[in-house]
Formats: structure tokens, sequence, C-alpha cells
């Protein structure tokens, strides 16, 4: 059966006019994909913002669009909480272990340079204690 996305959207859209709960999720999915309308970021986070109730895919849809910036500004924390409340389904699990990747490594490069001098090279080429070895050519 071919599907007809422009139609489905003009329905899901009929449907959420007229106070639908599942309307507003699925327009939401329809902007996020761009399936019978065109892909829109920021639209779809607006509908998926209205899903009232806990599901998991509107909640990976957020998760996805604020960790990766789409149509609104990145923030990686945000985007993986909304993964997090997305629970066990394997695409959310894998979004957010990636995700939880870069926090770490963006936490960890950021504790190690507020740990050290802002240019770590050059206060060790100036140490008195280092320059004397041999491994700086002398």
């Amino acid at each position: 059966m071919a599907q007809d996305y422009a139609k489905a959207f003009q329905l899901l859209s009929y449907a959420y006019n007229k106070g639908s709960k599942w309307g507003v999720f699925y327009l939401g999915k329809c902007y996020f994909y761009g399936l019978g309308t065109p892909q829109d970021y920021s639209r779809a986070l607006q509908f998926l913002d209205e899903v009232d109730w806990n599901y998991w895919e509107a909640d990976y849809l957020q998760g996805m669009i604020y960790a990766r910036g789409l149509g609104v500004a990145e923030d990686i924390p945000k985007g993986v909480a909304y993964l997090q409340k997305a629970g066990n389904h394997q695409e959310a699990k894998e979004e957010l272990l990636s995700f939880q990747k870069i926090l770490y490594r963006l936490t960890y490069r950021s504790s190690f340079r507020s740990s050290y001098p802002t240019d770590f090279l050059q206060f060790l080429l100036q140490s008195d204690q280092l320059r004397n070895l041999p491994l700086f050519g002398r």
C-alpha cells in the first residue's frame, strides 16, 4: 500500500485541531522527519513539548533535537536528560551512549585544563627544574 504522507499530515492536523492527544505527537514526528510537510525541527519541538504523557518516542525525538542542536541551540545535557527519559529503547540507548561519551570528554578536558596553567607548555619550558633535563636539548 502506497503511503500518502501529505494526506496523513492533513488528517493529523485535523485531529490535532479537534484535541487529539496522539495528533500532537504525530505532528511533531512528521515535522521531525519531514513526512508530508517540510522538515522543521523547531515546529517539531513545539508539538513534542505539548505531549503531556510519558511516551518514550517523544522524549527520544526531543533528546535528539537538543543534543544535536537541530533547529535550536545545542544543549547536550538537556538532550541527554530527554534521552534518559526515553528508557530502554534501543534507539535512545545508542544515542545516549554517544552523548554520554561526549559529555565525559568535555568534562574531563575542562577539569584537566582548569587544574593546570592556561599555557601548560610555556610553563614547562620556563620551569628551572625542567630546563636542565636532557630531554630539552642540553
